[in-house]
């Protein structure tokens, strides 16, 4: 039986390093309040990875390299005034706490902190886009291989004559996140059963193996999910997610984990460890206000640019044929008697951007069919969107009047170099027919190049 020292427990609650770091918390958790879904099973998930990965076995000595790091990205802030750079902000500071009093954290402490927060599942669901959709047709050739007559188009799987549309949640690489952090939590256990430590780009690695069977796990599940024709929403196929991830991610990488660790010294650092040397009182209280003083400047930043953006005053330009109204600084909205249009300006290379996967998710619409199309030599995605009795058919691609594309890595690459400022374009009608006239006018006349910032 677990005996718990109530004295100790209560001494360790009081000291000033404790209220330190539950001050950056509070303080991170007001900024972050709407940014985090609090009640996400992989958030949940990661707070407990925390407590796993945070158990002794730390590398020894204090560091103060986390108060540093504070620093930089609080005034990173200035020209990012973002909510992800809030969330690394109050991260760093509390590592910063938990370094200078109890050693070094594990390398796994800062990856948990990277894939629990919301910036890495919006790259899970909007850069994994393209494998999502490729998953779909490897899994339509292998089933064809068998000798059965079978069509993949986009995510939707034809069957023997019957169509099936592999919804985002069954190809959309969700477990990715569960299982980096239970990749996570198996590395630190066989740390702590070995007694070593593993360099940190091992542990990367080992974090982009599981990131490849997760891949592979998944297109298993669809095969699985298409060839015995199981509707979302059952026991059945809640189990086979399961059973996939167990079988093809958690099973062999924790075999892998395994091996790495137990064999391979050279990978590996010994765990020895360094007396603990805390900093003089007056040292300390001034470099703890100092990271305060760095949060509360991120948390007033942000605020700052975000209530700037929402309150954006300038009226929308005119263009001819469209009603234009502005959404907020960064989304114009365009209707006409057919279509609907939506631009939205992205930051730089680094912005997140109002993707219609998300966007369109979150108005209560469901993707039933998305592929990628060619529209007067251009690609673009085109989806339909339904909800309840109501069927839309809509289009996107990312434009800066100069290059249209549809690859993140395109665009992004191409801004980075100093190309101009992309926005993402979204055309919905209630129709193909109208949808793909739409947007054959808009690329042979080019009328939106003259709303887009460049």
């Amino acid at each position: 039986m677990l005996l718990i020292n109530k004295r100790a427990v209560f001494e360790w609650c009081l000291q000033p390093a404790i209220g330190w770091g539950f001050l950056y918390l509070a303080i991170s958790t007001a900024g972050l309040y709407t940014y985090i879904n609090w009640a996400s099973p992989v958030f949940l998930l990661g707070i407990l990875c925390l407590l796993q990965v945070s158990l002794p076995g730390n590398s020894g000595g204090t560091s103060f390299r986390f108060a540093y790091i504070t620093f930089a990205i609080s005034a990173l802030s200035i020209f990012l005034p973002l909510r992800t750079i809030l969330y690394l902000t109050g991260s760093s500071a509390i590592l910063f706490t938990l370094e200078a009093n109890y050693g070094k954290v594990r390398h796994a402490v800062f990856c948990t902190l990277v894939i629990m927060s919301p910036i890495f599942e919006y790259a899970a669901t909007v850069f994994s886009f393209p494998i999502r959709l490729q998953l779909t047709s490897w899994a339509g050739n292998m089933m064809a291989f068998t000798g059965q007559t079978v069509i993949s188009t986009g995510n939707m799987i034809t069957i023997h004559g019957n169509e099936f549309t592999v919804d985002p949640e069954c190809m959309g690489l969700n477990m990715m996140e569960t299982s980096l952090l239970l990749g996570v939590m198996i590395s630190c256990i066989y740390q702590q059963k070995f007694k070593v430590r593993v360099r940190f780009l091992i542990l990367v690695l080992m974090l982009i193996v599981i990131s490849v069977l997760n891949i592979l796990s998944n297109l298993f599940r669809i095969i699985a999910i298409v060839q015995f024709d199981i509707k979302p929403g059952t026991a059945i196929h809640d189990i086979i997610g399961i059973t996939c991830l167990l079988l093809y991610v958690i099973i062999p990488g924790a075999a892998l984990i395994k091996v790495i660790i137990k064999n391979s010294d050279k990978l590996l650092l010994i765990y020895k460890p360094i007396p603990v040397k805390k900093l003089k009182t007056t040292t300390s209280t001034g470099l703890y206000l100092l990271v305060t003083g760095a949060i509360l400047f991120t948390v007033l930043n942000t605020f700052i640019h975000e209530t700037r953006k929402h309150a954006f005053k300038v009226p929308p330009p005119y263009l001819s044929g469209y009603r234009v109204e502005r959404v907020d600084a960064d989304i114009l909205k365009l209707t006409d008697a057919l279509s609907l249009v939506y631009i939205k300006d992205i930051g730089g290379f680094y912005s997140t951007e109002h993707n219609p996967m998300i966007c369109w998710k979150g108005s209560g619409y469901t993707f039933k069919k998305v592929e990628k199309s060619i529209i007067q030599g251009a690609s673009v995605y085109i989806a339909v969107l339904i909800k309840g009795d109501e069927k839309l058919y809509t289009a996107w691609w990312y434009d800066n009047s100069k290059i249209r594309t549809i690859s993140q890595f395109c665009w992004r690459w191409d801004a980075f170099k100093g190309g101009s400022n992309y926005a993402l374009i979204n055309v919905t009608c209630s129709n193909y027919g109208d949808l793909y006239t739409n947007i054959s006018e808009i690329f042979n006349t080019g009328r939106l190049n003259k709303l887009l910032k460049n």
